[in-house]
């Protein structure tokens, strides 16, 4: 019974040894296809236009952060000055 299990073990290790170097051709010459069909230009012009709107992007975003940072501030103030002397203080907010 012992040396069944261990001959069954043997076998389904030779098994998995090949099979794990048939997978390692495939994925060896899949790599070496995609290497000579991409073309390395290409790839840094598209990741130069990629990166280039992500900063658009965030530019854009902090942008509209430091106005509405701006406006909460004027906002405060304003709240401020009404707690301390009672009376209303007219707000100028602008875009």
């Amino acid at each position: 019974m012992v040396l069944a299990e261990t001959k069954k073990g043997k076998i389904l290790g030779d098994y998995m040894i090949f099979l794990k170097r048939i997978w390692n051709v495939i994925v060896g010459r899949a790599t070496t296809l995609a290497e000579a069909i991409e073309n390395p230009e290409d790839q840094l012009r598209l990741f130069v236009s990629t990166l280039d709107s992500e900063m658009s992007k965030l530019r854009m975003a902090v942008v509209i952060a430091v106005a509405e940072e701006k406006k909460l501030k004027k906002k405060s103030k304003a709240c401020w000055f009404k707690r301390r002397t009672g009376k209303k203080r007219r707000l100028r907010l602008s875009i």
